[in-house]
């Protein structure tokens, strides 16, 4: 079961911010990996029953989102390094590459980091490379890490972070460790610390005045996943910005395009303009356009259905 997870947000100098803290699913194995993921799916669903937009999923919608917690992801030994070893064997080999301090090797029996690469949780996030000793499973009362052999060692306490594409430079890791001198628990605490650039602040043109048009002669997208029963989708695209109300409205409503029907590789060659309530280019520091991609339901009992969001800052 889900031992829980709670998110918070908040604006600092123009700067919107997410933190995430979360307890996964305990125990080894590829049936535990898959609760941890479903997991992290239910505290991302759950909190946007209560903040931010319910039709993007959480680390879009901020500038910058940090994960952190007891995540409980473990080591896997490879079969190519483990194939002969039995659990002991394992355990010992682990042992003695955190003797060695051989951190690359450690970070690539991760569990967490080959579930991010393989687009199985967390997708675009950023695991915090660990160089140090693993965090799990320690004797209790001993100043250094002394394990555990019930347990395979493993980076349980982590972080990540993820930033939208305009604000990556903007977010410095100045520190990433784990407290060692913390004996009172099977754990070693970790801690970061970050340097963040604050947003500039955008200047609206308001309701008069000159304005940027972003014009498409041409939008594609291919490999959508199925949305229908049949196989399909039926997308559209909804366009907004970050920050808000620098897109003007069509007819009262969001901008948006033509539902393309029954298609995973939909084409929207039709011309689309968008106007924009700035008066220059420079006046486009730190603004995204907000591509969300939406499948099309019949019928009012059925609502329409994210497939997922694109971010491009226009200032690029």
């Amino acid at each position: 079961a889900n031992k829980g997870g709670q998110a918070i947000t908040l604006v600092v100098d123009n700067t919107s911010l997410c933190f995430v803290s979360s307890h996964l699913a305990p125990h080894e194995g590829r049936k535990n990996c898959d609760a941890r993921n479903g997991n992290v799916r239910s505290i991302m669903e759950g909190s946007l029953n209560w903040m931010g937009k319910k039709d993007m999923d959480l680390g879009s919608q901020y500038h910058h989102c940090f994960w952190m917690g007891d995540m409980n992801y473990r080591s896997e030994v490879p079969s190519e390094d483990g194939a002969e070893m039995n659990k002991e064997q394992r355990f010992e080999h682990v042992r003695a590459l955190i003797a060695q301090k051989d951190w690359p090797t450690l970070h690539s029996y991760d569990e967490l980091s080959c579930e991010v690469v393989e687009s199985r949780v967390l997708c675009d996030w950023t695991p915090l490379p660990c160089n140090f000793a693993p965090t799990f499973k320690v004797e209790r009362e001993q100043p250094t890490e002394m394990y555990n052999p019930k347990r395979l060692p493993s980076y349980t306490d982590r972080m990540l972070v993820r930033s939208i594409p305009g604000f990556k430079d903007n977010l410095k890791v100045e520190e990433f460790t784990s407290c060692p001198e913390f004996v009172s628990s099977d754990h070693k605490p970790i801690r970061g610390l970050f340097e963040i650039t604050p947003a500039p602040v955008v200047r609206s043109g308001g309701a008069f005045g000159r304005r940027l048009r972003l014009k498409f002669s041409r939008i594609a997208a291919k490999g959508l996943p199925q949305m229908d029963y049949g196989g399909k989708a039926d997308p559209y695209i909804v366009f907004s910005t970050d920050p808000k109300n620098i897109l003007m409205k069509v007819n009262g409503k969001a901008a948006k395009s033509k539902t393309k029907k029954q298609t995973l590789d939909p084409e929207w060659k039709e011309e689309m303009v968008l106007h924009l309530k700035v008066q220059s280019e420079q006046d486009l520091e730190g603004v995204h356009l907000l591509m969300l991609f939406i499948d099309w339901d019949w019928g009012a009992m059925n609502p329409d259905d994210p497939i997922g969001v694109i971010q491009i800052p226009l200032k690029d």
